[in-house]
């Protein structure tokens, strides 16, 4: 029989799936961007090798910097709210993409979505371990995993809808930011996905 320590198994495979669909915002925020090389570099006039920085190393490499240190975190203070936060973090950063007029400023809001990102891993599999016993964690594993191949395949279908969705629509000035194009408004709308799973954490 299952143990009175562990939670009722409705709850804990609830969990699980909130958890499956954090991951596959995360790849939907990550996926998006493959499919935006073009129109960035045209429109911000980047080379191959600032859009290859873009596209890796500004999220890989924060993720290798902060995700030690912010594992740590995870071990000290409450794992719902540091995961909500960690979803705050990188649904700004990929809106903040949007408004990006230059390299630099694209950049940072990558290295943000790496930053939020980092502790994502870690936390997920702290509290999967919590909620499951250890005969049955390996299931858990398995449906936390789908959100990494649901969120490839989301990012590319309904990345691709918005994109066809909002190509042609006419540019916006908006005071402070500067100019805002059609491909803008698709990574400002992505990062706007991350309230409702926001709400869903906190669940």
């Amino acid at each position: 029989c299952r143990d009175e320590a562990w939670p009722p198994l409705r709850q804990s495979y609830y969990a699980a799936w909130v958890l499956a669909v954090v991951q596959m915002c995360a790849q939907f925020n990550n996926g998006v961007m493959t499919l935006m090389v073009e129109p960035v570099k045209r429109d911000l006039g980047l080379t191959d090798m600032q859009m290859s920085y873009l596209l890796g190393f500004s999220v890989a490499l924060f993720h290798v910097l902060v995700g030690v240190p912010g594992a740590i975190l995870v071990d000290r203070y409450n794992r719902k709210w540091l995961m909500t936060i960690s979803v705050g973090i990188w649904s700004a950063a990929t809106s903040a993409c949007g408004m990006a007029q230059s390299f630099w400023q694209f950049f940072v809001a990558r290295v943000g979505i790496g930053v939020g990102e980092s502790i994502s891993g870690p936390l997920s599999y702290s509290m999967l371990a919590d909620y499951f016993p250890p005969a049955k964690l390996p299931r858990a594993i398995a449906i936390y995993n789908v959100g990494f191949q649901g969120g490839t395949a989301l990012s590319l279908l309904l990345g691709a809808l918005m994109i066809y969705v909002l190509t042609g629509l006419p540019t916006i000035d908006v005071p402070l930011l500067g100019t805002v194009r059609d491909w803008q408004m698709v990574f400002i709308l992505t990062g706007l996905l991350g309230l409702p799973i926001i709400l869903l954490v906190v669940t």
